[in-house]
């Protein structure tokens, strides 16, 4: 339930290999646009304030992720949570 959830507001990863290439995996921007602003601001503020999240995103940094990415992570937990 939660992956198609994820997929319905378009926060899943859309992956791009073809052969030997490997580039980055963006959101697949298929789903609501509105839900997905309507997702940035609460999941800059759980970044910062949400205790679970903001070990989360400082997981991410650890692992080198962008902060783009770590928003748009934090704001597919926050529909998961939901």
């Amino acid at each position: 339930m939660s992956a198609s959830l994820g997929a319905f507001v378009g926060l899943n990863p859309r992956v791009r290999q073809s052969g030997h290439w490997s580039g980055t995996s963006p959101i697949s921007k298929q789903g609501s646009s509105a839900i997905r602003r309507a997702l940035y601001m609460p999941a800059l503020v759980a970044k910062r304030y949400n205790p679970i999240l903001r070990d989360f995103g400082e997981r991410l940094v650890a692992n080198g992720k962008r902060p783009k990415q770590i928003v748009v992570a934090i704001m597919r937990k926050l529909v998961h949570m939901m």
